[in-house]
């Protein structure tokens, strides 16, 4: 029958999907990274300082959990920053990017 088969290709090409995510994730899980230097802050706030609209709180959040993901944690960082358009998602990642080039 077309439509079993269909539906068993469907089904091994779902486990086959599912197995890559799993072994992707359990790589991530053992890479490790040094973390950025707290000390390049000032260098930062001078960066910060050049963009010409007040944050929202939602993006100061969002700068705040970033900064401690990069400097704290020893884990490469796996985040997505969501938001409608002309919010201020590109100055979250602009940021980020500054930090890791400091």
């Amino acid at each position: 029958n077309t439509w079993l088969k269909a539906r068993e290709k469907v089904a091994q090409a779902t486990l086959e999907l599912a197995q890559d995510v799993l072994a992707l994730y359990a790589t991530r899980e053992t890479l490790m990274r040094p973390p950025f230097d707290p000390r390049k802050e000032e260098d930062v706030k001078r960066f910060e300082s050049t963009f010409p609209y007040e944050p929202t709180t939602d993006q100061k959040t969002c700068f705040e959990t970033i900064e401690n993901d990069m400097i704290w944690r020893r884990r490469p960082m796996d985040r997505l920053i969501c938001g409608d358009v002309g919010f201020g998602k590109t100055e979250v990642a602009m940021r980020a990017l500054f930090r890791s080039v400091a």
